[in-house]
């Protein structure tokens, strides 16, 4: 054995160790790994969150201070200003200016702020106002629009302020780096709300370099990323990167809690969101995701080149060691080598193998001795029951050749009969293993006990020690065997116990009488144990006189099957309630067959061959084979007294006819009419007896007398077709032309000429 499965086995199980070892860090690394993922999650939303915090505390700051503001009575003053060339009207506009100057400081976010007056269409600044052709000359520097679209801006209901863009109210601005304060970003608000007096807009201009100054300070560890604000409209409020493109942010990114990859321009980001609450605003931090996952990737490398480094020492390692350990089992293999055996899976099952080969060897020649042996001693005792052995000098030296010993002083003789042809060869050599068996662990504790097989039979040789009888004692016990095999394994059994004898000479006719009594037992289907002592005191005649012999042949041959079965039964019933002998029983179904055989002696029936009675192994096979031969000779001579009846029958039509031919209505339905049959019944019967139907028979009869007529008389053709039954001339006329090929009158010329 090369294959060397042993070796591979144990290789296979250090690798299964490795590898469930390996798993068990990459299981441990997986957790790690995890856990830094939900620590950089965690760091980026807590960063997005602090962002937001900040945000909406300026921004409510700063929506505190214009409603501080515009709530001043300087600023409602200006509402109802109509023209500035008063000189109150110009120190209300200085102590307004100073107002926004002075709330413009408050905040470091505000970079300017702005009322716009609808009424004197007046533009103020913290340090200047602009209206009429220096407004539009500022809007026109400032804003990119004329002024005639900045009042129509500022003249909108902003009632509950706003932050945005003012790409937003007017989309053709567009956002240059030429022009970086165009599109600014502010608060607008009008005042007083929903008011149809004179108004005012309110704007604050927001510093957006201080927002990515305070951005700078808060941002976490990479400096690659983006914050961008969009409003509730999703449109663009701000951007810290503009190298980040907004577009990425699409509108499936819905998840506020693990980021979503996003890709754009064949560069994955990992996006996360989070809301304000108190500008409805979303937020967003925009990470590339090879930066925000570097230092996972890294450590990623790291990790899986230490774990393959691992395997592969372990793997050479587990090698090593498998090699070392199958080196005596090696040896041993060679040693112990056996070409006979191939087909193992690894070298423990070989030398496993081979060592139950060379046992199961030993144990085999021991069964075959023992087997052969008691083969010789079966064989011989069979012999010595068969009468075989004569001389008592020869009979002890083989007993001592087979190592047989009797020491009791009585034998006794017992025939298992359990034969079956209709169970397969297998199944009557299971019942016979069975049988033997059973009665063996009966039998064995008591007596000296042989068990024999023969093809049909099954003998038990007794030798036991007793001053009387024992056979009462051993039918009780064999009884026990009997319900045990009959009412559990419903296996079919008749015994036969022999009577005692006192020497070896009397073993074969203990055998014979054993043999009686067990056929005895079959044949009146006992099913149980028979005595031979009891069958010798059974009577050796039988009743079957003279009178029952006639009756049942007279039965027979008036073909009457039920009376002649029950006769048979009611002979069978008397003879079996007076206890004959076998043989007597045996003689008594011959007669009977025989009787049977009588009855048909005249007869061609096949009866049933006499060789059925012969194998015949019951009384109840044998009654069966009596019916059945009855059966049969009462059909054969029923067939025979009908046949006899239809004859008659065809016979007495047939005469019918010849008196009642000249009879116009004689046909098939007059006829059965008259014999009292149907038509159809009637015909069947004249055609199997005669040969010929009905209708054929009555035109033969008329077409021979009117031959008769027209060949010996003088009588014409109308008085011959009316004297056979024909009551028109031109139909006897066409009837006989169809028979004969002539007419009636040319057959008279033809005879005549003769």
């Amino acid at each position: 054995m090369n294959n060397h499965h042993l070796l591979k086995k144990w290789f296979i199980t250090y690798l299964v160790l490795i590898t469930i070892s390996l798993t068990f860090i990459f299981i441990i690394y997986n957790v790690y790994m995890s856990s830094i993922k939900k620590n950089t999650d965690y760091f980026n939303k807590n960063y997005l969150h602090q962002v937001i915090k900040m945000m909406d505390s300026q921004t409510s700051a700063i929506k505190h201070a214009t409603k501080t503001l515009y709530l001043h009575p300087k600023t409602f003053s200006l509402l109802k200003m109509s023209d500035i060339a008063s000189p109150e009207d110009q120190y209300t506009l200085l102590q307004i200016q100073e107002n926004l100057k002075m709330h413009n400081l408050s905040n470091n976010l505000i970079e300017s702020i702005l009322i716009y007056a609808h009424k004197p269409q007046l533009l103020i600044f913290g340090d200047s106002y602009y209206r009429d052709k220096y407004l539009d000359i500022f809007t026109q520097e400032k804003y990119q629009m004329n002024s005639v679209q900045f009042k129509r801006l500022m003249t909108q209901d902003y009632d509950d302020g706003k932050i945005m863009r003012l790409s937003h109210l007017h989309p053709d601005i567009i956002h240059d780096k030429k022009y970086p304060t165009t599109d600014v970003l502010f608060y607008i608000q009008t005042f007083p709300k929903s008011s149809l007096t004179a108004r005012a807009t309110l704007l604050v201009i927001f510093n957006e370099f201080m927002i990515y100054e305070i951005l700078e300070h808060a941002k976490p560890f990479t400096s690659q990323g983006a914050l961008i604000i969009t409003d509730e409209n999703n449109q663009l409020v701000f951007s810290s990167n503009e190298a980040v493109n907004p577009t990425i942010l699409t509108e499936n990114i819905n998840d506020h809690g693990a980021y979503t990859i996003q890709t754009h321009h064949l560069q994955d980001y990992a996006v996360y969101l989070d809301d304000s609450t108190e500008d409805h605003w979303h937020y967003y931090w925009v990470i590339p995701l090879a930066v925000h996952q570097e230092n996972i990737n890294s450590l990623k490398a790291i990790t899986l080149l230490t774990i393959l480094f691992l395997a592969l020492f372990m793997t050479l390692l587990a090698y090593y060691f498998s090699h070392n350990s199958y080196k005596p089992v090696k040896q041993l293999m060679r040693t112990i080598e056996n070409p006979s055996i191939t087909h193992t899976r690894n070298e423990f099952e070989y030398i496993a193998s081979v060592f139950d080969f060379a046992k199961n060897r030993t144990k085999k020649m021991e069964t075959i001795i023992a087997s052969q042996s008691n083969t010789l001693l079966n064989n011989f005792l069979i012999k010595l029951l068969r009468g075989h052995y004569f001389d008592t000098m020869t009979i002890h030296d083989k007993l001592k050749e087979y190592d047989v010993s009797f020491t009791g002083n009585v034998f006794c003789c017992i025939v298992f009969d359990f034969h079956d042809d209709k169970l397969p060869v297998t199944d009557q050599q299971l019942n016979a293993f069975i049988i033997m068996n059973v009665f063996s662990e009966i039998l064995k504790p008591k007596y000296t006990c042989y068990m024999l097989e023969l093809t049909k039979h099954i003998v038990c040789l007794l030798n036991y020690t007793t001053q009387g009888s024992c056979l009462d004692l051993i039918e009780h016990e064999l009884y026990t065997g009997i319900d045990l095999i009959k009412t559990q394994l419903h296996i079919g059994l008749n015994i036969g116990i022999s009577n005692e004898y006192h020497h070896l000479n009397g073993l074969p006719t203990i055998y014979k009488e054993g043999v009686e009594a067990v056929n005895y037992s079959r044949m009146i289907s006992l099913h149980q144990a028979m005595r031979y002592d009891e069958m010798q005191s059974f009577t050796s005649r039988y009743d079957l006189d003279f009178d029952m012999e006639t009756r049942l042949l007279n039965t027979i041959r008036l073909g009457h099957t039920m009376d002649a079965t029950r006769l048979v039964k009611k002979i069978i019933g008397i003879n079996s309630r007076k206890q004959l002998q076998y043989d007597t029983l045996q003689c008594m179904m011959f007669d009977l067959f025989s009787i049977i055989m009588k009855s048909s002696t005249s007869t061609e029936t096949t009866m049933p061959p006499i060789t059925k009675m012969m194998h015949a192994n019951t009384l109840d096979e044998m009654q069966g084979i009596l019916e059945t031969s009855i059966m049969n000779a009462c059909h054969h001579h029923a067939e025979k007294l009908k046949q006899k009846d239809d004859n008659k029958l065809s016979h007495e039509i047939t005469a019918y006819i010849l008196r009642h031919y000249m009879n116009p209505d004689l046909n098939v339905a007059h006829l059965s009419d008259v014999f009292h049959l149907s038509t159809a019944h009637l015909s069947r019967i004249y055609k199997k007896d005669v040969g010929t139907n009905l209708n054929d028979a009555i035109s033969n009869i008329r077409l021979d007398r009117a031959k008769e007529k027209l060949s010996t008389t003088h009588m014409t053709i109308n008085d011959v077709a009316a004297s056979v039954g024909y009551t028109y001339p031109n139909a006897f006329i066409r009837f006989f032309k169809k028979k004969t090929n002539i007419t009636p009158g040319q057959y008279r010329s033809l005879y005549a000429k003769k």
